[in-house]
């Protein structure tokens, strides 16, 4: 706990209906609607095959900030890393340095973890998250675009394996 009250926890099961109500907060600052029922956010943090992790920052008892996150791995370069799915202040608790002390920790415990690197995607409209993640000496990728096969299209290609 720093001296202002704020601390950052590992999410646990009774921090499950806190982070569906981030994750929907979220959702709808960036116009869109979260799909995520509790049951299977319990699920990917903390089941037997765990495949994120999520923390929260308490500002003395008060929930106001999550980070959820998983590893990954770069073929290329042989390094591992975290992806960061989610970063989240309230919005009454922004701009006092709450983000950068998420990110902070999220830093700390890749290396812990003998990561080398964190990654993450911004939508191009967000403008505060960008100038945010270059103050914090973060580098845009321009090089890479992102793609997603999701949906009926994810389930459509499957019936075209000819194996």
């Amino acid at each position: 706990m720093d001296r202002n009250g704020f601390r950052v926890v590992p999410a646990t099961e009774r921090d499950i209906a806190v982070l569906g109500d981030f994750i929907a907060a979220l959702a709808l600052e960036h116009r869109m609607k979260a799909k995520i029922d509790e049951g299977r956010l319990q699920e990917c943090l903390l089941g037997p095959t765990r495949t994120a992790e999520a923390f929260i920052g308490y500002q003395q008892n008060e929930p106001i900030s999550y980070a959820l996150f998983f590893e990954d791995f770069s073929s290329f370069t042989g390094e591992t890393g975290l992806y960061l799915e989610d970063l989240y202040v309230r919005p009454e608790a922004r701009c006092v340095g709450i983000g950068r002390k998420m990110l902070q920790h999220l830093a700390k415990l890749a290396v812990e973890r003998g990561h080398r690197r964190i990654r993450w995607c911004s939508l191009r409209s967000n403008d505060a998250a960008k100038q945010f993640y270059e103050r914090q000496g973060a580098t845009p990728l321009t090089e890479l675009l992102l793609f997603q096969l999701a949906g009926e299209r994810l389930t459509s290609i499957t019936s075209q394996l000819t194996i």
